[in-house]
C-alpha cells in the first residue's frame, strides 16, 4: 500500500504498476503466508497436547482450532508453491541483476562473516556471526546453484526448496535480530533475548541443514570435499554453540513469573 500511494489510479498503466509492486514483493509475502501458517500449525498441535484426550473433543476449542487451522497451508498457494515462489524470484533478481546479489557473492567469497561494528560487550555477538554465516552460505548455494543450471535452475524443485528454507530461515534470523537491536535497553529487550536467541538457534539448524543438503547435491568427490572445507572453515569461525535447553529453561522461568505471555 505504501509503495501505491503516490501512483495516479486514473493511469492507463496503473494495473501494470500494481502488478510490478506486487512482484517486488512476492518474496516478503511468499515468506509471511509460510512463516505464519507453519507457526500457526505447530503451536495449535501443541495445543491439543496441552489439552490431551480433551482437546480431540469438538467441544474444547482447541478442536475446532486443530481443524480449521490446517487450510491455512493449502489455500492462497500452498506453501510447497509459495517455497518455488521464494526460489524462481530469487533466481530471476539474481540474473537480472534487479537486488546486487552478485557484488554481495564476490564480497563473502573472500569473508564470510564481516565485522558489524556491534557495540562492546552485546550479548547477541556470537548470534550476528552465526546470522552472517548463514547469509553467506544462502548466498554460497544460490551462486553455485546458477554455476551448475543456469536458467534452468527455476525447474530444480529439489534444489529449489531447500534454497527457499534457507531464505525463509535468514528471514526470520535477520529480521528477529534487527528488531531487537532496535529495543530501548531495559526489562522488555532483556525479556526478549532468550526468545531471540532459541529462535535464531532453531533457524541456524534449518539453514545449515538445507545449506549441507544443496552442498551434497550440486557436488561430488574431490570437489565436495573442496567445498565442504570452505563451508566448516566458516561454520567454526562463528565459535556459535548455541545451549537451547537453557534458553528454554529462562524463558519457561519467565513464564512462571510472569504467569502470562510476556511480550506483549
Amino acid at each position: 500500500d505504501h509503495a501505491l500511494n503516490d501512483i495516479d489510479k486514473s493511469s492507463d498503466h496503473y494495473f501494470e504498476i500494481v502488478q510490478k509492486v506486487i512482484e517486488d514483493h512476492g518474496i516478503e509475502a511468499s515468506i509471511a503466508k509460510i512463516v505464519g501458517s507453519e507457526a500457526l500449525a505447530y503451536n495449535v498441535d501443541e495445543g491439543v497436547q496441552i489439552y490431551g484426550g480433551a482437546g480431540f473433543i469438538e467441544e474444547y476449542p482447541m478442536a475446532c482450532l486443530y481443524r480449521d487451522e490446517r487450510i491455512n497451508r493449502i489455500f492462497e498457494g500452498t506453501n510447497e508453491i509459495n517455497r518455488l515462489i521464494i526460489g524462481g524470484t530469487l533466481l530471476k533478481k539474481a540474473i537480472l541483476e534487479e537486488i546486487p546479489i552478485r557484488d554481495m557473492i564476490a564480497q563473502r567469497e573472500v569473508n564470510w562473516i564481516p565485522d558489524l561494528n556491534l557495540p562492546d560487550e552485546e550479548p547477541m555477538e556470537v548470534e550476528s556471526h552465526a546470522i552472517e554465516y548463514a547469509r553467506s552460505f544462502t548466498l554460497f548455494c544460490l551462486h553455485e546453484s546458477i554455476l551448475r543450471y543456469g536458467q534452468d535452475l527455476k525447474n530444480e524443485q529439489w534444489i529449489l526448496e531447500p534454497l527457499s528454507n534457507m531464505v525463509i530461515a535468514l528471514s526470520i534470523m535477520d529480521t528477529g535480530f534487527k528488531r531487537y537491536m532496535q529495543i530501548e535497553a531495559g526489562e522488555h529487550k532483556n525479556q526478549t533475548l532468550d526468545v531471540l536467541k532459541l529462535s535464531i538457534a532453531d533457524q541456524f539448524e534449518s539453514c545449515t541443514k538445507s545449506g549441507m543438503d544443496i552442498t551434497q547435491e550440486l557436488f561430488t568427490g574431490e570437489k565436495l570435499k573442496d567445498k565442504l572445507t570452505i563451508v566448516n572453515k566458516y561454520h567454526k569461525k562463528t565459535n556459535y554453540t548455541p545451549n537451547r535447553i537453557l534458553s528454554q529453561k529462562k524463558i519457561a522461568d519467565m513464564l512462571y513469573e510472569q504467569k502470562k505471555y510476556y511480550l506483549d
